[in-house]
């Protein structure tokens, strides 16, 4: 929680407005909710039973044209993921961050 918090506060400072969604629940219904939404940011762990990975397949389905960001602390997520979505390694920094949002948007 804290970690998205620190997340949201990078974005902020990027100039996005950001709604931090505490779960995937969560995440599906702010997708639902808001009328406009330029990027899913996700970390690929999350609470409540459905991960990053899962969350950024249902919300493809939902919004194919979505742009959609993971993150991973853990090394082999990228082997197993196969980089279907692009990943940025945590730790990550302000300017990795950046980086990583200028390539996919």
């Amino acid at each position: 929680q804290h970690l998205a918090v620190v997340a949201g506060d990078m974005l902020e400072m990027m100039g996005f407005d950001v709604s931090i969604a505490h779960s995937a629940n969560e995440a599906l219904q702010l997708i639902n909710r808001l009328p406009r939404i330029d990027l899913l940011f996700s970390d690929i762990v999350m609470p409540g039973g459905t991960n990053g990975l899962e969350l950024a397949n249902h919300i493809r389905e939902r919004r194919p044209e979505l742009p959609i960001l993971l993150a991973s602390g853990f090394s082999n997520a990228q082997q197993k993921d196969a980089l279907i979505y692009p990943l940025l390694d945590k730790p990550y920094t302000y300017e990795k961050l950046a980086d990583a949002l200028h390539e996919l948007l």
